[in-house]
């Protein structure tokens, strides 16, 4: 299995390499693992300030940021304290509203300390501004206290629910969120977890009750489960190296439904693209009126693919991206011709409505697909929330960054810009960016109800209802 893994690996690396790969995207020197503490840490932010793609466009303070970090740092090296160099290292990175920054490693156990207890429930703001418990989990200290579903929560620790949720720290959250909303999300789902042991005071008013409760909920190990709930579900990376990142039928309702995984060849699918060409043969062969494409929970892969998919759906060429990357040679981020992207029509053509469904963990180049139909007259995405907003481009190890400790902390150095030059999907300072759903799924009561309790997919059911009202 080991071995198998491996070579999986190395093969997905050259496609990537040889893919995406740029004249102007060096990978450079970027082990500081035999650095002390502080000098690694002085490196890395000198590299990361002028190489990080999105400084002005996001609004970042680097000398704010290290003026708020380098102390820790150095208090941590002088006492030889790891976790609060780790923690220290997390919080610089959590001031970067970005999905691809990232950082590994041992955290030593502070994640589980910090968020592993549960108080037994998920909550959900609606559109009509009410938060409720859209998760109760069966004999959970919630459940126990004698909250039932639905429940309106109305204060959190004595304050307003909405007041609590807008102080609550995300900084345990992985991915970071880039948008306003995957923020406020994030935020919903980490207020509901705490260290074990901690107790919280919480109002709130049953479904067809008048009077409001209260009670005092202590959170428990749960094994993290309101938040494996609400995020996609972990792919085993094996699993997912030998099946094909693409699956294609025809639904119940006779529209073709195309749902991608990822953006990668994979031993159980090495031409993602031609997996899509068939589908759509298929789709024409059998008079399909409408054609869904559903990209939620995709995290990205090669840039690459998406005109290569979505070239079906175009009947003349069109623009996809310009491609802004570091120049070490300048010092600047500079398009790279080499790295342009457009959209040429490709056979068999599909002129019929298509529909592309997506989610807040719909991020990078899965961006992409839902970017380029959303052109089209005829193309429509659908969602209940936009998409993550992190459109970043890079090669992966670029910008990997080892230092010691093992912590290892990444990002990408390269922006997409649209055909006028400016920077598209990615998120700016104010927390706005990602794909916006034209057909946006109403957060209702009876649609949470949907979605946790009756397990239906009501983000499918809608754009089906959409395809059905044009016909």
């Amino acid at each position: 299995m080991n071995v198998l893994w491996a070579i999986g690996a190395a093969v997905v690396a050259l496609v990537v390499g040889v893919v995406v790969g740029s004249r102007w995207l060096i990978p450079g020197d970027n082990d500081l693992r035999k650095l002390t503490w502080t000098q690694a840490f002085d490196q890395l932010h000198a590299r990361v300030s002028e190489t990080y793609p999105f400084t002005e466009w996001k609004g970042i303070d680097w000398e704010s940021l290290y003026a708020q970090t380098a102390p820790s740092i150095a208090e941590a090296e002088s006492l030889g304290d790891r976790e609060s160099y780790y923690l220290a290292l997390r919080e610089y990175l959590r001031a970067i509203p970005d999905g691809h920054v990232a950082i590994g490693g041992e955290d030593f156990g502070l994640r589980a300390e910090a968020i592993g207890g549960g108080y037994g429930l998920a909550i959900t703001s609606l559109d009509d501004g009410r938060v409720i418990a859209s998760i109760l989990l069966d004999d959970g200290p919630a459940a126990r206290a004698g909250m039932a579903w639905g429940a309106e929560i109305l204060t959190w620790s004595r304050l307003p629910i909405g007041d609590a949720i807008a102080q609550t720290s995300t900084l345990w959250a992985d991915p970071a969120a880039a948008t306003e909303e995957r923020q406020y999300l994030d935020q919903c789902r980490y207020l509901v977890r705490a260290s074990h042991g901690t107790s919280v005071g919480v109002t709130y008013r049953n479904p067809g009750e008048t009077a409001s409760r209260e009670a005092t909920l202590v959170a428990e190990d749960d094994g993290l489960e309101t938040l494996a709930r609400t995020m996609p579900p972990e792919r085993d990376a094996l699993r997912a190296l030998l099946t094909p990142p693409i699956r294609a039928e025809v639904l119940d309702s006779g529209y073709g439904h195309i749902a991608i995984s990822g953006f990668m060849p994979t031993f159980g699918g090495p031409r993602p693209a031609q997996i899509v060409a068939r589908a759509i043969e298929d789709f024409i062969a059998q008079d399909v009126q409408g054609v869904i494409i559903d990209v939620r929970g995709n995290g990205g892969g090669l840039d690459a693919l998406v005109p290569q998919m979505v070239g079906h759906f175009y009947d003349k060429p069109g623009f996809y991206e310009y491609v802004a990357a570091y120049n070490p040679e300048t010092h600047k981020h500079e398009i790279d011709p080499k790295q342009t992207l457009t959209i040429e029509p490709r056979e068999p053509y599909f002129g019929g409505t298509v529909m592309v469904l997506v989610d807040s963990h719909t991020a990078s180049t899965a961006e992409g697909i839902p970017l380029a139909i959303q052109r089209l007259p005829q193309g429509h995405v659908v969602g209940i929330h936009g998409t993550n907003g992190s459109f970043a481009v890079g090669k992966p190890g670029d910008d990997l960054y080892r230092l010691p400790d093992g912590v290892v902390l990444s990002f990408l150095s390269g922006r997409s810009l649209d055909a006028s030059g400016e920077v598209q999907v990615d998120a700016n300072a104010d927390g706005i960016g990602g794909i916006v759903p034209d057909v946006r799924v109403p957060l209702t009561e009876d649609t949470v109800r949907a979605i946790n309790v009756e397990h239906r997919d009501v983000v499918l059911e809608t754009a089906v209802a959409a395809l059905d009202a044009l016909w």
